[in-house]
């Protein structure tokens, strides 16, 4: 029993312990479960992470750890790629547990997943759920930028803003809100609001921290600068870029962009040297570095240097494979193949990159471009079937192409003249006919489709065809070549139809019938084959047999006639039949005596003219036959054309206006009356005015007319021309020279200054008479007349309309082309507009554009001069004595030519190059064909040399000179001035060469009373002032420079006078008299810039010294802003002083604040400087602990060369310790500067007297 109780109590108690190890049980699996889940997520198994995370939530719905297990969820799902469902757990932990500190996290995991979905709309909004339900959050902020970029994603820029401003208007002074500005720019700029941009990134750049921010915002706006044609601006950006945020990310951006400028100017060079800075760049990311490396090849193909490019190109290709760029690179280097002459290597790489990339859409304008260029080789290469092939290929794969017409012009020609493929080219013409009605080949569309007809033997089509192309393109230069096809048609195919040649044979049958003479009858069939069946060969044979048998004088005549012209036509029906021209002239040698004598004669000379090549002799000879002609035969039906041939032969010889005829008496009169019809007509104009008065039905009226127009146009009979115009157009409003008559009359309009009319016209010739010559030169000419009105801007875009129209065929194929049209003159004015309008950087590329590559063209002189200008203009002496040169060497017989050595003679001078400068002076004498400019160039001459400190060379040049120039009177008073200046030059050498300042002052004085009213008396007695100054006679001086404007009151010395007034009482601390006299300079209308900025730099300095703060600092902002291309190391010397001057203020927060921001983009002898004025400001704040902290950065963080902060910084430190009282830090601070320089040094006897003072304070 007692066994049996005991069992009963061990089963009882198991059942309590199972029980509660069940409850455990329970407890502890949530717990494995989820530190399994959370293990597998650890070690990346995220599959398995997310399937243990899922089932734990289904299993432990309540568990704490749930919104653990709902973001654990989500990231494996997230890592995993599967976003959706991590999307749908991030949302659930954020919706469901709103108050988890993760929940604005897991927004941002939400918006990632609809992003990464596609869906940028789901994303902004579920971003815009933690600024409007955690505005405190941590990431409120970077949600709302983030979902500006979403919005934009998802085409919804409107939100996109809202979401910016909203941001900027309710947190105006965090630092994200810089970056929000930036967003909202690129925004603006999108949207091409520029103003608004501009406005948005100046704010970026003036009060952003971070130099990032602000490199990105001087890049934004250059890039809009450049959008908006302000090329110099852009330029200025750049540079700012480059230099002013030089640690920055951005910069080999700017360099980038700075390279495609320069090699847009072809200044090759200093391209490379940005390109190649860019590339190897370590803060540039790989797609930049290949950027610049694309652009490198771009410079090596530019410049002429192929196998350099091939390599580049080659590289780029095998590096960036598969994508877009080694698409871009594949394709320029089977360009640059073909620069090498390797046609076959070019198309090998062609083929490969149709094969690889043709299913790559981004890639659709060089796959395109590769086609074409294939079928464009093999042209060349006379594989014409693959060409053709290719054309229809591009054809039908690229229908989009905007200029497609051209392509199908390409292969109907082709197939018309190498394949002979006449059917297949009559539908490609009809195709582009239809397709492209307003082409610019239209014309030439439709005249090779009438002779593709003629070709296929449609000769009805072909007629219609040509017929109607007289209608449709009058003006046209092919008007004469359809008039000749049509006469060709009717001489070889017959005009007349079937039912002509059926009458014919039925009248030949019935003369047989009648038994008419057998001569009659063969007469008749040898005119049946000549009329109806243009057998010329068979009816020469039958006139022949007729001229052999018949004794019927006029019959005789006849056959012979048709004889003649039946050889006549078959010479011309082809080469091989070129034979028969002798033949006919044979047979119309026969007729000189009849009815035909003038046909028969006029055809002689023709072909005898036809032998003569020399072009002058023809004339001179067309001149006398004609005149024969039309002597010998008065009354002949030729008579017009006669005259025609007579007016251009007249014409080639410059025979053009009526010779002055004497006064005639009565009976001349009469004489003149009864010869009227045996008339000689001794000019061109005569010859067709003839023509137009007697003949106004005639065949060439036409041509009479306008040949009348060209006659009167050059002899400048301007008026008389407008009134011949104005006929020419009346009679003829669809003339075959109407176009070119319309460009000529819009001419006369700017010859009048009628500049609206005359652009009205070339409108009109672009619209109507698009396919010919003259739509292009109208173009032009509208961009001349705005030009000559001072519209430079629609100057430039008329002139850039005008490039687009006359570009060749397929200029656009080759994208690396250099230069369609070398030295083409619409370059040269577009440069002179953008020069008009200040926009220095583009007229400096189209003039360059235009130079290149020889530096040659009718503008050259004009282009080169200009260029040297421009930088002389911008004080860059190199560059404008670089292209001065190429000018007066090039052209040394031009003005121009001329005026670009003087110029340099002067630069030379002005920086102290006497030698060069006095070389030129002498060859410009040499050139000179004036003799009061060879006076002063000998002058200058003389002038170098006493500047050169050779005065023992000056007494005989002198002498020559005065012996040379003495005898003319008129050249008396320049004489006077030049041995004027020669004595000013002595003294000059006297004092600034060999430092004697007495016989400088007496050479000064002697120049006075002997030459007081010369211009260069007032420099004497200004030199005479300044030595005074110099030997420390400040009385005297001052008292000599008050005489210069009381005596020289116009003289360009006077802002010397008041600069160095200026700087002498500075020198005598009488402070507020230096800052009147400095004004007073700076004032004058005639200071020259370098004294501009030598007196605004001095008057800085005058303001520093006397505590003037706030005058400083605006001067200092207006140097920046008047002299950007100042020294860069003062130029930053001059912001440095912008933060010492707030210092000085005491507005030490914005000095802080301004110096840090400096000191991003600084290094070196800089970066000390700014640091010890940061350390200076806190020092004077009265903020000692972190004063002490910032000199202390400057021994270990900067480095300085020319001056030692180290040491300063050092024993400003240690006065910081004597403030803080910490008098041992002090002492040990000098000790330490007195171990490192000693104690005998300046640094280490202040040093060693400090440190005795302290101890005393301690």
């Amino acid at each position: 029993m007692a066994i049996e109780r005991t069992g009963r109590g061990i089963i009882v108690i198991l059942n309590f312990w199972l029980i509660v190890f069940s409850v455990q049980a329970q407890v502890s699996n949530s717990d494995t479960d989820f530190l399994y889940a959370r293990k597998l997520y650890d070690d990346k198994l995220y599959s398995l992470s997310a399937q243990e995370f899922s089932r734990f939530i289904k299993n432990y719905p309540s568990d704490a750890r749930v919104p653990d297990a709902r973001y654990y969820s989500g990231l494996s799902f997230f890592n995993n790629a599967l976003y959706e469902n991590a999307r749908r757990d991030f949302q659930f932990l954020a919706i469901d547990f709103p108050k988890d500190k993760r929940a604005p996290e897991a927004w941002e995991k939400v918006a990632e997943c609809y992003a990464a979905l596609g869906d940028f709309a789901a994303a902004a909004n579920a971003l815009s759920s933690i600024a409007a339900f955690y505005p405190s959050a941590p990431n409120a902020i970077r949600s709302v930028l983030q979902s500006s970029d979403y919005f934009v994603k998802a085409g919804d820029t409107r939100s996109a803003k809202d979401k910016l401003q909203k941001l900027i208007a309710d947190r105006p002074d965090i630092p994200e809100v810089h970056l929000a500005r930036l967003k909202l720019a690129q925004l603006f700029k999108s949207e091409q609001n520029y103003t608004q941009a501009l406005l948005e990134l100046q704010s970026v750049i003036d009060k952003a921290k971070d130099p990032e921010l602000g490199a990105s915002a001087t890049y934004e706006k250059s890039q809009i600068s450049e959008t908006l044609g302000k090329s110099d601006d852009a330029r200025i950006g750049y540079v700012k870029l480059i230099n002013r945020y030089a640690k920055t990310k951005m910069v080999p951006y700017g360099m980038l962009e700075m390279g495609n400028i320069l090699l847009r100017e072809k200044n090759f060079a200093e391209a490379k040297k940005m390109f190649d800075n860019a590339a190897s760049s370590a803060v540039a990311p790989a797609a930049l570095k290949n950027a610049a490396q694309m652009e490198m090849g771009d410079l090596y193909f530019t410049s002429g240097q192929f196998d350099p490019a091939v390599k580049t190109y080659e590289s780029l290709a095998a590096t960036a494979a598969d994508s877009l760029l080694a698409l871009e690179a594949g394709f320029k280097l089977a360009l640059a193949y073909e620069r090498t002459n390797n046609l076959s290597k070019a198309n090998d790489r062609y083929l490969t990159l149709i094969d690889q990339y043709s299913q790559n859409s981004g890639g659709f304008k060089f796959i395109a471009l590769a086609h074409l260029k294939l079928a464009i080789n093999y042209e060349t290469l006379k594989k014409f079937r693959e060409a053709a092939a290719y054309y229809d290929l591009f054809i039908k794969a690229f229908p989009k192409y905007e200029k497609l017409d051209r392509v199908y012009y390409r292969r109907a020609r082709l197939l018309q003249s190498e394949l002979k493929d006449y059917q297949e080219a009559l539908l490609t013409y009809t195709a582009m006919n239809k397709f492209y009605p307003k082409s610019r080949l239209s014309d030439q569309g439709q005249f090779y489709l009438g002779k593709a007809y003629a070709q296929n033997g449609q000769i009805d089509n072909a007629a219609a065809i040509f017929n109607q192309f007289k209608l449709d393109f009058p003006g046209s230069e092919l008007i004469a070549n359809a008039e000749s096809e049509l006469e060709y048609l009717k001489n070889y195919f017959g005009g007349s139809g079937s039912g002509g040649t059926l009458e014919s044979i039925i009248y030949l049958l019935g003369s047989v019938i009648e038994e008419k003479p057998k001569d009659q009858v063969s007469f008749a069939y040898g005119k049946l084959f000549f009329d109806q069946l243009k057998d010329y060969k068979g009816a020469a044979s039958l006139f022949r047999k007729v001229q052999a048998v018949t004794k019927d004088r006029d019959l005789q005549e006849e056959a012979s006639y048709y004889t003649a012209l039946s050889f006549e036509k078959l010479s011309k029906k082809s080469a091989e039949f070129k034979s028969y021209a002798d033949s006919a002239v044979a047979e119309f040698k026969l007729l000189t005596g009849g009815k035909y004598a003038d046909i028969a004669a006029l055809a002689i000379v023709e072909h005898s003219l036809e032998n003569i090549t020399d072009s002058k002799e023809r004339a001179l000879k067309s001149k006398v036959y004609y005149t024969g002609l039309l002597d010998r035969y008065p009354a002949s039906t030729l008579r017009d054309q006669l005259l025609l041939k007579l007016g251009q032969s007249l014409w080639e010889l410059g025979e053009i206006k009526p010779k002055i005829k004497i006064t005639e008496t009565k009976s001349d009169k009469d004489k003149k009356d009864s010869t009227e019809s045996k008339k000689q007509f001794n000019s061109a104009i005569e010859c067709f005015e003839e023509i137009i008065r007697s003949y106004p039905s005639s065949s060439v009226i036409d041509d009479a007319y306008f040949k009348r127009v060209l006659c009167l146009a050059a002899t400048g009979q301007t008026d008389a021309l407008a009134k011949a115009l104005n006929d020419y157009l009346g009679g003829f409003p669809r003339g075959k020279n109407v176009a070119h008559a319309k460009y000529m009359q819009a001419r006369i309009k700017e010859q009048k200054r009628e500049y609206a009319a005359a652009i009205t016209i070339y409108n009109e010739l672009i619209n109507q008479y698009y396919y010919t010559v003259f739509a292009d030169s109208a173009a032009q000419g509208i961009g001349n007349n705005y030009l000559l009105t001072q519209q430079y801007e629609l100057a430039i875009a008329a002139y850039q309309n005008s490039l687009q129209l006359g570009k060749d065929e397929f200029a656009d194929v080759d994208i690396l082309n250099v230069q369609a049209t070398p030295h083409n003159p619409i370059d040269y004015n577009i440069a002179l507009s953008y020069e008009k309008l200040n926009n220095i950087t583009r007229a400096v590329e189209y003039y360059e554009s235009y130079l290149f590559p020889d530096k040659k063209g009718d503008f050259a002189p004009q282009a080169l001069f200009a260029l040297g200008k421009i930088y002389e203009d911008k004080q860059d002496r190199l560059n404008a004595i670089r292209y001065y040169g190429t000018l007066s060497d090039q052209y040394s017989n031009s003005e121009l030519g001329f005026n670009a050595l003087n110029r340099i003679a002067e630069i030379q001078f002005d920086a102290q190059n006497y030698a060069e400068a006095k070389k030129a002076y002498q060859t410009l004498s040499k050139l000179s064909k004036n003799i009061s400019e060879q006076l002063i160039l000998d002058s200058r001459a003389i002038i170098c040399t006493y500047r050169l400190g050779t005065v023992n060379l000056t007494t005989e040049m002198e002498k020559a000179f005065n012996k040379k120039y003495e005898k003319d009177k008129n050249l008396k008073m320049l004489l006077y001035n030049a041995n004027a200046e020669f004595l000013y030059e002595l003294g000059h050498y006297y004092q600034y060469d060999k430092l004697k300042y007495e016989p400088a002052f007496k050479t000064y004085k002697d120049l006075l009373d002997d030459y007081k009213n010369v211009g260069i008396a007032a420099d004497a007695l200004f030199e005479m002032g300044v030595i005074r100054f110099n030997e420390g006679k400040s009385k005297e001086g001052f008292e000599i420079f008050q005489q210069v404007p009381q005596k020289y009151p116009d003289s360009e010395i006077l802002s010397k006078v008041y600069l160095r007034s200026a700087i002498e009482a500075f020198k005598l601390e009488q402070v507020q008299t230096a800052i009147d006299a400095c004004k007073i300079a700076l004032q004058h209308p005639k200071i020259k810039p370098q004294d501009a900025k030598v007196g605004t730099d001095f008057l800085i300095k005058v303001y520093k010294a006397a505590g003037f703060y706030e005058n400083a600092l605006l001067l200092i902002q207006q140097y920046l802003d008047r002299f950007p291309d100042d020294d860069p190391v003062n130029l930053f010397s001059k912001r440095i002083d912008i933060g010492v001057m707030h210092k000085n203020l005491k507005a030490y927060d914005r000095a802080i604040e301004y110096l840090k921001d400096l000191i991003k983009t600084a290094s070196g002898e800089d970066e000390a400087e700014i640091q010890y004025n940061i350390a200076e400001t806190y020092f004077a704040m009265g903020n000692f602990e972190q004063a002490l902290l910032e000199y202390l950065r400057i021994p270990y963080l900067t480095l300085g060369t020319k001056f030692d902060w180290a040491t300063a910084a050092k024993s400003q430190a240690a006065e910081c310790y004597v403030k803080l009282a910490k008098y041992s830090e002090a002492m040990a601070m000098y000790d330490e500067i007195m171990k490192k320089h000693g104690t005998n040094s300046e640094y280490g006897r202040f040093a060693k007297n400090r440190i005795d003072e302290i101890r005393k304070m301690k």
